[in-house]
């Protein structure tokens, strides 16, 4: 007996019947394929050309198997359709049939509608399709969903009118019709046509026209002394009525479109409201705004009037001025018992109008009084009261006062005048602050005990200033007003104040001619003058040093004292005087001027020392000054002129030498002695080509280090703003950093970059200190290939008995210069090398390199190459030279 044992995962698979499944959608969408069998062996065929295939071995990466069995395809295409088996060890479980469904499109698509409120609207719209596609209707950011009916085809317009629903109706076929339209259907309405396939759309926008209508109207508006004056108007419509005003003035003049008006005064807000900045009066009238768009125009209108009200007061016998402007005719009234009178019927010959609309009153009269109108186009535009008044008198005027310090000050003054005037003070810089009103008559110890501040002023405007100080010190004003005028007296006061040191200068040393500033400042009032007195340690004194011939002493604005290269002359005792008419005083300070240098010089040299005459020279020898006279050195020279030689110098020279004037250290030189640095490391000569990278390499030794610099030549011209790259660089480094085409490294070795020609010479490289300097060169020669500058050209020669002989010109450039040499080979077919050494002498190569033949013949005719040769390389270029016999 035989027994076919199967594996698990297969028993009861062999008997089941194949599933078939057909699946449709559309193309780029995610399409599952389930098996059904839950197992990691399962694999997915897909029947290509009757053939069954792996789909892994298809290598479409849209292919993808779960471990569950199941299949995906994602972001399908139309490729994709077939059939697919999905098998178990090898055994069919699943046919999946995949259908791609094409996207459905729109065949009559809506156009755009603009209507009137009410009228029927219609947007025609039908797609096609397999299978055939739903038609839905959109609005921009969303689905149209308000109570849409759904009616048959081919309805007549009546009827509808008369179906029952909503606004909204919508064909069988997808057509949309909307009744009873209003403003807020206004919208882009969307076609949509979908199936499994996808979908398609088209658009259309619906206007629903809406006249102007003016929802909130301009109001009548009063203007007072150029108050601004706003009038707001709001309209709706569809589209959104654009506003505009017009003005219809008083004056008859008319602004259509004010918010385009030049002037600037009348300006739209962005709610169309109208303002009008600073209104004169030519801006009363009739203002309209007008609401406009496509379905009409909304008007509505209101009335501005402008005036401006003023008081001018002139004095008795004098004269007032009332303007009114000359836009349009002006005429004046004077309000008489309430009632509006034109200055022209009252026949006063002091009452004058002008052209330009303005009205004069000469000698005022108290009966001048009263209220005057400007108008303009029988509208008052403004409205001038005008009073008389009488300008007050100072009847008791305040002295100047000079007193000390805390004194009591008084400063009468009284002003007379009706009205009766007020009484005020003020300084140069303005009126008084904090003053306390005091009764008249009070004592002199009432008025220093009265509660309240420094300053007091009486009823009748007298002023007491207490605990003065010098800061009160001013022109003091006082003022009579009225609506007359004001007058006014003024008065000096001066708070005397002794001097007082208040930044003291202090003791200074002047090291190697630095400038020495000394500051003092003093307070007092008046100002103290400053002045300032030297007692010389020489026993010389100098009184108002800032006076002194040589200019060396300074006061500047704030009276600080500068010494400017002080001397040893110098050293001293410095006094600051502050004085002014109530007294002085002085502060001193010490100022010692001392020189200081190091002089440095090469052993076995000399050094020179400079003071002046007369000197005496110290050496300090362990901690102690010896005169150096008494050193009986004969390498010791002191001159005349007070200077110190020393000659053959040692090293047991070194140290510290001071020059004394009248027993005043007025300079200490240091001296030492430097050794000559070294070259440690010499550059070599160097030959290289045109843009190779040169490297010259040079150190020196040295205490202290020297530094390194290079010159180019015999005349040791200095390299100039020659960057300073670190050491140890990369040739690659050193060609790309940033700089000319000069490089030095900090230890001294010198880089060219791009070298040509024109940098081949002599270059030196020098090591200086205090010692001396050493140098050492290298000779940089750039091999430049030659270079043909001018070539020979072609020539015809003939032979006509006047000229012996013919010249062929050839120029070149290298380095080192080219050597110009001239190859024939004749037309005959001989070949001459060397022509300018030719020993039959009738070649000649003259200094210019010209190639001249004597006594051509036509033997003479062929190719001439001029031949320029150097190390570097060698180049050459040629020309025709034909002779003609004569008489050809």
């Amino acid at each position: 007996m035989l027994l076919l044992l199967l594996p698990l995962a297969l028993q009861g698979t062999l008997s089941q019947e194949l599933v078939r499944e057909t699946i449709t959608c559309r193309e780029r969408s995610f399409v599952p394929l389930r098996c059904g069998v839950k197992s990691e062996n399962t694999t997915w065929l897909r029947t290509v050309d009757g053939e069954q295939k792996d789909v892994r071995s298809l290598g479409d990466r849209r292919f993808v198997i779960t471990r569950e069995g199941d299949m995906y395809i994602s972001r399908v295409k139309q490729e994709h359709a077939g059939v697919y088996t999905c098998q178990n060890g090898g055994v069919a479980i699943k046919e999946v049939t995949v259908e791609i469904a094409p996207r459905p499109t729109i065949t009559i698509a809506p156009s755009d509608v603009t209507v009137h409120t009410g009228e029927l609207v219609h947007l025609s719209c039908e797609g096609d399709g397999d299978p055939k596609p739903t038609m839905e209707w959109q609005i921009y950011m969303g689905v149209l969903t308000r109570d849409v009916t759904v009616i048959p085809d081919n309805l007549t317009e009546k009827e509808i009118l008369d179906y029952k629903g909503g606004n909204f109706l919508t064909t069988e076929a997808g057509h949309l019709y909307i009744r009873d339209p209003v403003a807020a259907y206004s919208a882009t309405y969307i076609c949509v046509a979908t199936n499994v396939g996808g979908r398609s759309w088209a658009t259309a926008q619906v206007l629903i026209l809406e006249p102007p209508r003016i929802t909130t109207t301009p109001k009548d508006t009063n203007s007072v002394d150029g108050e601004s004056v706003v009038m707001t108007c709001y309209a709706t419509g569809n589209p959104l009525p654009m506003i505009t005003w017009r003005l219809e003035g008083f004056d008859g003049n008319t602004i259509e479109e004010l918010g385009k008006h030049p002037s600037g005064r009348y300006e739209l807000d962005h709610n169309k409201a109208l303002r009008i900045r600073s209104p004169l009066p030519s801006d009363s009238g009739n203002y309209t705004c007008v609401a406009t768009n496509i379905d009409g125009v909304a008007e509505a209108s209101a009335i501005v009037k402008v005036l401006f009200r003023e008081t001018k007061t002139g004095k008795e016998g004098g004269f007032v001025s009332l303007k009114c402007g000359s836009s349009a005719p002006a005429t004046w009234f004077k309000t008489v018992n309430g009632d509006k009178r034109d200055v022209k019927s009252l026949s006063d010959n002091r009452y004058i109008i002008t052209s330009d609309g303005s009205f004069f009153i000469s000698r005022l009269r108290e009966t001048d009084k009263g209220i005057y109108s400007c108008h303009k186009a029988g509208v008052a535009v403004k409205e001038v009261t005008v009073e008389i008044s009488h300008r007050p008198t100072i009847a008791l005027a305040p002295s100047d006062v000079t007193v000390h310090s805390g004194e009591l000050i008084h400063l009468q003054c009284e002003g007379s005048g009706s009205p009766k005037p007020t009484m005020e003070w003020k300084i140069h810089v303005g009126f008084l602050r904090n003053v306390t009103v005091i009764p008249d008559n009070l004592t002199e110890e009432e008025v220093l005990n009265f509660k309240g501040g420094n300053f007091l002023v009486t009823e009748a405007g007298h002023l007491y200033i207490r605990d003065t100080v010098a800061g009160y010190s001013a022109t003091y004003i006082c003022i009579a007003s009225n609506v007359g005028g004001t007058n006014l007296a003024t008065a000096r006061v001066l708070i005397l104040e002794p001097p007082r040191i208040t930044i003291r200068p202090k003791d200074t040393k002047s090291v190697d001619g630095e400038s020495i500033s000394f500051t003092c400042q003093a307070s007092g009032n008046p100002l103290p003058v400053i002045t300032w007195r030297l007692e010389g340690f020489d026993g010389n004194t100098i009184e108002k040093l800032e006076k002194h011939p040589s200019g060396r002493y300074e006061l500047d604005a704030h009276k600080a004292l500068t010494i400017r290269s002080p001397l040893p002359s110098d050293s001293g005792n410095y006094t600051c005087v502050a004085t002014n008419i109530d007294g002085v005083a002085e502060a001193s300070a010490i100022v010692k001027v001392l020189f200081r240098e190091t002089k440095t010089g090469n052993e076995g040299g000399f050094v020179s020392l400079k003071c002046g005459s007369p000197a005496t020279w110290f050496k300090t020898v362990n901690g102690e000054k010896r005169d150096v006279k008494s050193l009986s050195d004969n390498r010791y020279i002191i001159t005349r002129d007070g200077s110190f030689f020393i000659s053959r110098l040692r090293e047991t020279d070194k140290g510290i030498y001071s020059c004394h004037k009248a027993g005043v250290a007025i300079k200490e030189v240091t001296v030492d002695i430097a050794p000559r640095p070294t070259i440690a490391l010499a550059p070599a000569d160097v030959t290289a080509r045109l843009g190779e990278l040169i490297h010259l390499p040079c150190e020196g030794s040295g205490n202290p280090k020297p530094t390194m610099e290079w010159r180019v030549g015999k005349s040791f011209l200095k390299l100039k703003k020659v960057p300073v790259i670190p050491d140890n660089l990369t040739e690659k480094e050193i060609l790309n950093y940033k700089g000319g085409r000069f490089l030095v490294t900090e230890a001294g070795h010198l880089y060219i970059r791009n070298p040509t020609a024109t940098f081949s010479t002599e270059y030196v490289c020098i090591a200086s200190s205090v010692g001396g300097r050493s140098w050492a060169s290298a000779r940089v020669f750039i091999l430049e290939p030659p270079r043909l500058t001018k070539r020979p050209k072609d020539t015809t020669f003939y032979d006509d008995g006047n000229s012996d002989e013919v010249g062929l010109t050839c120029r070149a450039t290298g380095n080192p210069s080219p050597i110009i040499s001239w190859r024939v080979e004749t037309f005959e077919g001989v070949t001459i090398e060397e022509l300018e050494n030719h020993p039959s002498g009738k070649y000649e190569l003259d200094p210019y390199k010209i190639l001249k033949i004597r006594f051509p013949l036509p033997s003479d005719s062929g190719n001439y190459t001029c031949v320029a040769t150097n190390i570097d390389g060698v180049a050459e270029a040629s020309a025709i030279l034909n002779v003609q016999p004569r008489g050809n």
